[in-house]
């Protein structure tokens, strides 16, 4: 009498049909589950507020206003949802928020 070891490996080795139609079924499941998942690059978020530094080196603060932020300003003034633009200048630089 042939004596067979007990086990999962064991049976795998004995039935190699079983063993192939287990890795088929794995293949496809993972075919499957690769198509169904839900695949994003940028997650999606509702913007509250939003910072632009600019810089404009060994320029006047009177010059930084008139060539940076108003102009900024000025595009940004009719952009849908934006309700507010609060402008500051420190140091050769336009801050927006």
């Amino acid at each position: 009498m042939k004596q067979y070891r007990r086990g999962l490996i064991a049976w795998f080795a004995r039935h190699s049909i079983a063993a192939n139609l287990l890795m088929l079924l794995i293949m496809v499941g993972g075919v499957i589950g690769f198509n169904v998942v839900n695949k994003e690059v940028f997650p999606r978020f509702d913007l509250q507020k939003i910072d632009i530094i600019a810089a404009y080196p060994n320029a006047f603060v009177l010059e930084i206003v008139n060539c940076v932020c108003v102009r900024i300003e000025e595009a940004f003034y009719d952009v849908i949802g934006v309700k507010t633009l609060d402008s500051d200048i420190v140091d050769e630089s336009c801050f927006i928020q």
